[in-house]
């Protein structure tokens, strides 16, 4: 008997555990397949549903009937957020967070080609780049060779970056062997962000630092930081974290830093005479 229910029970559990399979799996394939048919058949930019706001989420499909919906979200001076429509008003805060991300789960998109339409959209949106003071960034490339995005698309990044005057926060999370090449054209541009004023960055990005003149935050060093701090060496002398810790010192604004808490050392040592944190 006792074998019996013991048989019973793993039988169940392997049932149960195949129908959880299946259910994820349908989950999976109804959320990439819900992405391609928003991108596809949706008036709204797709930086907008990127957004996850309740408001446009509660009124998707009053948006979609609307003649001009680029004008109505993105044009200052639009009726729409003007003034009261069919009892609708903008809100205010509607472009205060904007995010690119290929890496969040439920998308399924090339992670510079996902950059590059994205900014595109952005910057075809007066009022979103206005508005902006976070932005936050997350970009996974599938093929390791395929780090370099190109100099348009990092062109077009600095320029739309330069086009938001009260952006103050920024997250710059991309795969940690294609900052050389963001790096490069960023210095060759002469590219200077004042307004940012907090600085989330992955591994191998110390260069971002100094193109924040009166940053006051940083924040790096581990994988709660960004998903590429643990895809990087860990010989303390090359370690992206030292590098980052020294450009650090040189940044005379800097009042907050924020790392791994075994990197006290180095902050006390490299960053003489600001107020460091750990997590």
């Amino acid at each position: 008997m006792k074998h019996f229910q013991t048989l019973v029970t793993i039988t169940l559990l392997a049932l149960c555990s195949q129908a959880l399979q299946t259910s994820l799996l349908d989950y999976l394939q109804l959320q990439f397949s819900t992405d391609l048919q928003i991108s596809s058949r949706s008036k709204l930019p797709l930086f907008i549903h990127d957004l996850r706001h309740h408001w446009i989420e509660e009124n998707i499909a009053w948006l979609e009937r609307r003649p001009d919906l680029a004008n109505d979200l993105c044009v200052a001076n639009s009726a729409l957020r003007n003034g009261e429509i069919e009892g609708r008003t903008v809100p205010a805060d509607l472009f205060d967070r904007l995010e690119i991300d290929n890496s969040r789960f439920g998308i399924n998109r090339k992670g510079w080609i996902n950059m590059r339409d994205r900014l595109k959209e952005i910057s075809k949106c007066p009022v979103a780049l206005q508005q902006v003071m976070y932005l936050y960034m997350d970009i996974f490339v599938h093929d390791d060779g395929l780090m370099d995005p190109g100099e348009k698309i990092i062109q077009l990044l600095a320029d739309v970056l330069s086009a938001m005057p009260n952006l103050k926060r920024l997250s710059w999370g991309i795969p940690a062997q294609a900052n050389k090449f963001f790096d490069r054209v960023f210095a060759q541009q002469g590219l200077q962000l004042p307004s940012i004023t907090h600085l989330v960055v992955g591994a191998l990005a110390q260069h971002m630092v100094s193109i924040c003149p009166n940053l006051e935050k940083l924040e790096g060093g581990s994988y709660n930081h960004h998903w590429s701090w643990g895809h990087v060496p860990w010989d303390l002398e090359k370690y992206p974290a030292k590098l980052l810790l020294q450009e650090a010192s040189r940044a005379r604004t800097i009042v907050s830093l924020s790392f791994r808490d075994d990197w006290k050392r180095w902050n006390r040592q490299l960053v003489r005479g600001k107020t460091t944190r750990a997590l």
